[in-house]
């Protein structure tokens, strides 16, 4: 089945810049395009060896982004990659240099600091890397350490974004209230302006 894309994957897929952010909300389909697009790159990398690391903010996440970039590639270009983690269960990375870093909720990283080391002292201007993340209050701290560190371009979604979600927002439920309303009904305000339209609430 065609995935249908929204305008701002569109835009990540278009984009030339070898380091992209996505910042934005639940459901708003940043891990399928960052993978998609990493998939994309690794598909048309002629070298015969990759080093990838995969990032994520749990060992469980990061066995679903290799699963789905196993998934997605050919076994030829699986078999390009060299893959290391950096997760709750791996924080050091043994490459001397990292070719492309693709990283799950990456603003939940802890220790958060030593990923920004890595990604000083294992990478140049070559490297290609794809960050998604999720606001919450805490993580507008390391979003504004990454920031001062790493030149990126930073896209901006929330949950209706999504195709998908859009099609349910103004959906009747049994209640009477639309899908939106039942879900701003189910949490503080400020977790819904988080987590489902991706802004940071100081």
């Amino acid at each position: 089945m065609e995935i249908k894309l929204s305008d701002y994957q569109k835009r990540f897929l278009e984009s030339n810049s070898k380091c992209k952010v996505i910042i934005g909300g639940c459901r708003s389909g940043k891990t399928y395009i960052t993978i998609k697009k990493l998939v994309d790159d690794i598909r048309s990398d002629n070298r015969s060896k990759i080093n990838l690391l995969i990032v994520s903010s749990s060992r469980n996440m990061s066995h679903y982004e290799l699963s789905e970039i196993k998934k997605q590639l050919s076994p030829l270009d699986f078999d390009k990659l060299n893959i290391e983690f950096f997760d709750d269960k791996k924080t050091e990375v043994d490459f001397t240099f990292i070719d492309y870093i693709v990283a799950t909720e990456f603003l939940y990283i802890k220790p958060f600091n030593e990923l920004l080391k890595i990604v000083e002292e294992k990478t140049n201007d070559t490297t290609i890397m794809y960050f998604e993340g999720t606001p919450r209050a805490y993580s507008y701290t390391n979003f504004t350490l990454f920031s001062a560190k790493v030149i990126a371009e930073v896209f901006r979604c929330n949950v209706w974004d999504n195709p998908i979600m859009a099609l349910k927002r103004e959906e009747i439920q049994k209640n009477g209230k639309t899908y939106e309303e039942n879900l701003i009904m189910r949490m503080p305000i400020e977790r819904y302006v988080q987590d489902y339209l991706g802004k940071f609430v100081i």
